[in-house]
């Protein structure tokens, strides 16, 4: 009885691991995209100060993102915690979103 209580736990436990692992994988996947964009805006980019300092800005919240990613890995609970995720890192990547809009409408305008 007692050796199928501690199997039962341990199988929740490698459950519970994978669920995490395969939320992590999802937020480095949200970033994946962001970051070719902003490198190939980077690219792109003629001297132009607002636009530049907008894709500063963007690498480094990217950059937050990773960090709080790995964070989380040492924290799982707070993977569950959607409501901790959505204003960390959902508000990070929203705000990577809006900044390489911005930067792009001023680079690609401007050339």
């Amino acid at each position: 009885q007692q050796f199928k209580i501690i199997i039962i736990h341990q199988q929740k436990v490698e459950q519970v691991k994978e669920t995490n692992q395969a939320e992590l994988l999802k937020l480095q996947a949200l970033l994946v995209p962001l970051e070719k964009k902003a490198q190939r805006l980077a690219d792109d980019l003629k001297e132009n100060n607002t636009a530049d300092y907008l894709l500063k800005r963007a690498f480094n919240l990217i950059e937050e993102v990773k960090q709080d990613i790995k964070e989380l890995e040492y924290a799982p609970g707070r993977i569950n915690d959607t409501k901790y995720l959505d204003l960390t890192i959902g508000k990070k990547i929203q705000t990577i979103k809006d900044l390489l809009i911005k930067a792009e409408k001023i680079i690609y305008i401007s050339s």
